[in-house]
């Protein structure tokens, strides 16, 4: 039976560790997050750097958390995923963050600063989840495509519940002095599922004659992200 090879998940640990480090600095903290008044004047880096900032010890330690296991997953190949390769989970880093960050700028207005992973923890989790569910339908496997529809489902209650509440279930957000933001996980979730949808190509045909077979998809599926 063949099995995957594993590789150690180096973005992300290096990802995990610039916000982390970021913890410790609360100046530079300031300078790298999504300002509203910053970015109106094309400070444009912020797009990307506010969500490597965190408000607080509880609120970076989820985030980062939620990353170390998905992104690990996805980079290493763990969870029956075959591995991303690191340029497309980059690209995949980069699309869903500016995507986050300008859906917070113009569906936000009343929000003048915005930090944290949670966002990109979402695109990683929809990513996930649908290309379990994918291949779950592929391999014929009704178990995994039962739990990736549930665990879907979940995210979408969470959102839900977040939205109504506006309070984050898994941090203190009251306590910690920050307001969430449930636009940012439901569109971070609806660019990982973008990305595994504008992927997925028809299977190859069978090489005819006077036809030109069709080259084979890469090993992690992103052609989208590639």
């Amino acid at each position: 039976m063949e099995t995957t090879p594993r590789r150690l998940p180096w973005l992300t640990l290096g990802l995990a560790v610039i916000a982390s480090a970021l913890l410790a600095f609360p100046e530079a903290a300031s300078a790298l997050e999504l300002d509203r008044s910053a970015f109106q004047q094309a400070q444009l880096w912020r797009i990307w750097t506010g969500h490597l900032t965190h408000y607080g010890l509880s609120h970076g330690t989820w985030d980062v958390a939620m990353l170390l296991v998905l992104g690990g997953a996805m980079e290493s190949g763990a969870l029956g995923v075959a591995p991303l390769r690191r340029r497309s989970l980059t690209q995949l880093w980069l699309w869903s963050g500016a995507a986050i960050s300008v859906a917070v700028v113009v569906l936000q207005p009343t929000l003048d600063r915005y930090r944290g992973l949670s966002g990109i923890d979402s695109a990683l989790y929809a990513w996930l989840c649908a290309s379990l569910l994918q291949q779950g339908a592929r391999d014929r496997r009704p178990a995994t495509v039962a739990l990736s529809l549930l665990a879907l489902l979940g995210f979408v209650g969470k959102s839900l519940f977040e939205q109504l509440h506006q309070s984050t279930l898994f941090v203190d957000s009251l306590h910690a002095g920050f307001q969430p933001v449930p636009l940012a996980h439901l569109v971070g979730a609806v660019v990982g599922l973008l990305g595994v949808a504008l992927s997925t190509r028809p299977a190859p045909v069978p090489r005819q004659p006077g036809r030109t077979p069709r080259a084979p998809d890469g090993p992690d599926g992103m052609a989208y992200f590639s």
